[in-house]
């Protein structure tokens, strides 16, 4: 009686009752599908492979010749090819290790110590170059939004004015920031005697002039 193979469906001879397969090819197929099936949907039984991997891989990397240089080539091209996946992988592991090591916790916290000692006169021009550039003027502005008003920040568009002239970022709402000339954004101070209003009211109109826009059209 010929059967009907329950990998492939073919209609084969069978050389025995008990055989369920047409072929060698199409068994170890449906062996590898049960295997995979039980890896993703068993723990205990993918914990027990992921150990047996880890014991035979480090038996190789310290006992077989050639074989932890070849893997130090391979891995240093794939963190090449796939630096984005490489750092996001990367800062996981440092976060974990962080908040749950705390011996690795002082002994980051040291080093980074130690680091700003030697380095101390490099770090603080570093930082100096930073604050002075766009990002870090941006960065500044955001500290002190949420530092004094609880504000969020986000500009809708990136500065557009030279080097030359300074630049504040006035808050249409709490959250979106529109960049301005610093002069113009201080002119009327909205923290000093409450003049909130008459300082939204006088950067309302500058913004039209600089940028022929209207706040109410944008936050529609």
């Amino acid at each position: 009686m010929n059967k009907k193979c329950e990998h492939c469906g073919k209609t084969y001879v069978p050389q025995s009752n008990n055989s369920k397969y047409c072929s060698r090819k199409c068994n170890n197929k449906a062996v590898n599908k049960r295997r995979m099936n039980r890896y993703r949907n068993d723990k205990k039984y993918r914990d027990k492979i992921n150990q047996q991997q880890l014991k035979r891989f480090v038996e190789r990397y310290h006992n077989e010749p050639g074989f932890k240089e070849k893997h130090i080539q391979e891995y240093i091209k794939w963190r090449e090819n796939n630096r984005e996946q490489f750092n996001e992988y990367s800062r996981k592991l440092f976060k974990q290790r962080y908040k749950n090591d705390k011996e690795f916790r002082k002994q980051w916290k040291q080093r980074t110590r130690d680091i700003y000692k030697k380095n101390k006169e490099e770090i603080l021009e570093r930082n100096k170059k930073y604050r002075k550039g766009e990002y870090g003027k941006i960065a500044d502005a955001k500290k002190r939004s949420k530092r004094r008003r609880q504000l969020k920040f986000i500009p809708l568009w990136k500065n557009p004015f030279p080097k030359e002239i300074p630049v504040d970022y006035h808050h249409i709402n709490n959250v979106l920031t529109i960049p301005i000339p610093k002069k113009i954004h201080q002119k009327i101070n909205g923290n000093l005697n409450g003049n909130n209003e008459e300082h939204k009211k006088h950067n309302k109109k500058w913004i039209q002039k600089i940028y022929c826009l209207d706040i109410n059209t944008i936050l529609k």
